[in-house]
């Protein structure tokens, strides 16, 4: 288990083996800065993307991010070409051979874009926001390995019942059935079960 950053500011983590049950420190050079943010795992690297900074407030957007090679315990600088508008609050799933990126705030606006992320490239390609969800934060989006599910949340309407499927052949979004009496919610929690979307709390 790899654990990174946080609120108290620190580019600091470490990484934790169960069958030892030992912890190891980890490299900070090149590190990313800021919370709220997002990592996902690669098969090989630990990609951080996006957070916030500022003291006391985390309120400073980021849109940059780093990769780290637990094998060699070195962080290395993602591109920023094309990457995502800065934003925290936002949400991010490892695609098979991509990470994908969407919805958080600014700061000042809650955001329904995104975009994808190949390492192998170092390379960002925007996503379509036709048909896209209203922006949000504190949502729930899962790969269930061919589309991503995006799922309540927080944004201008307040806590939200609604959400969308993102096909990532055909860059296309398609909502989900809100037919169903589920409540608002937001902070929630979702897995994917390999044949649906279990949705519980917030």
């Amino acid at each position: 288990m790899i654990v990174w950053g946080g609120l108290a500011g620190n580019p600091s983590g470490g990484r934790y083996d169960p069958t030892t049950d030992t912890w190891q420190g980890m490299s900070q050079a090149g590190a990313p800065a800021g919370a709220i943010g997002s990592a996902v795992w690669s098969g090989s690297e630990m990609l951080a993307w996006g957070g916030c900074t500022g003291s006391p407030q985390c309120n400073i957007p980021s849109a940059t991010g780093a990769r780290y090679r637990p094998d060699t315990d070195t962080w290395s600088a993602m591109s920023t070409d094309n990457a995502p508008a800065a934003r925290f609050f936002h949400t991010a799933v490892w695609a098979g051979s991509e990470m994908i990126v969407w919805g958080g705030y600014d700061g000042t606006a809650y955001l329904n874009s995104g975009a994808r992320y190949d390492p192998a490239g170092d390379r960002w390609t925007g996503m379509s926001t036709s048909n896209a969800p209203v922006g949000r934060r504190d949502h729930q989006f899962l790969w269930t390995g061919s589309k991503v599910l995006v799922w309540g949340g927080f944004g201008g309407p307040g806590d939200m019942r609604s959400g969308a499927r993102y096909d990532v052949a055909s860059d296309t979004w398609a909502p989900i059935d809100t037919s169903d009496p589920d409540t608002l919610r937001t902070n929630h929690s979702a897995v994917w079960t390999g044949a649906e979307m279990i949705v519980w709390g917030g």
